[in-house]
Parts: structure tokens; C-alpha cells; sequence
């Protein structure tokens, strides 16, 4: 887990913490590709993404507010990209929406955040 080695400091810890994380999403993304799947990969904060105060050298142990990616791994979603310039970003409620949206379910009401998914689409 990232975000708990992340919490202590240890660069070196949590650099192995996500290379074994890499292993094993490199796993799932194969057998899910294999079952003609889609998966969804995002977190809610960084952490493990900046582990040294670039001003005082100390080890950082706290949540970033770097922006995180939301990756969509499946075969209608090769080669489509967005353009840099246009990237869009996002909020955590979002998530929930763009899952509905590739189960092709409604989004209630409630929701407040919008999905992802249809900006992709129409990219190719």
C-alpha cells in the first residue's frame, strides 16, 4: 500500500512498496484485457508521489495535493488520449459517475460529479 509506506518516510520503502504495486497491477491488467475487461485505476491524494521537501531535504510524510491520474485500461480505450493542452481534471466525485457510465447505468441525481467517459469516446 502506497499511501501507508508512504506515511513513514522512507524513500526506499516506498519506492519497493510501488514497484510490487507495478507487479501486480501489471498482472490484473493482463488478465482483465484477457476477459475483454475494463479497469479503472485512480486515488484519492498523493503521497507517495513526493517524498522530500525540495526546500529543507526533510522526508515528506504527508498527503500532496498533486493532482492524481485516472487511468480507464481496457481495448476501447487504446490509442485514445487527451491532447495535453485539453487534459481535463477532475474530483474525486467524478469517479463514481465515469464507473456508472462504463456499466452503462444512470447516474443518479445525487451525484454531483460528471464522467470522464464520453470525453474519451469521442476522442480517437
Amino acid at each position: 500500500n502506497a499511501d501507508m509506506v508512504g506515511h513513514t518516510g522512507n524513500f526506499s520503502a516506498t519506492a519497493r512498496a510501488l514497484e510490487a504495486i507495478d507487479a501486480a497491477l501489471g498482472k490484473l491488467e493482463k488478465t482483465v484485457l484477457s476477459k475483454d475487461g475494463v479497469m479503472m485505476i485512480t486515488a484519492d491524494h498523493g503521497n507517495a508521489d513526493e517524498k522530500m521537501d525540495p526546500i529543507s531535504g526533510e522526508a515528506r510524510t504527508e498527503h500532496t495535493m498533486n493532482p492524481v491520474p485516472l487511468w480507464l485500461i481496457g481495448r476501447e480505450f487504446q490509442n485514445k488520449k487527451f491532447p495535453p493542452e485539453s487534459e481535463p481534471s477532475g474530483v474525486l466525485s467524478d469517479v463514481a459517475p465515469t464507473l456508472l457510465s462504463l456499466m452503462d447505468l444512470a447516474i443518479p441525481a445525487e451525484m454531483t460529479g460528471k464522467s470522464f467517459l464520453p470525453l474519451l469516446i469521442s476522442r480517437s
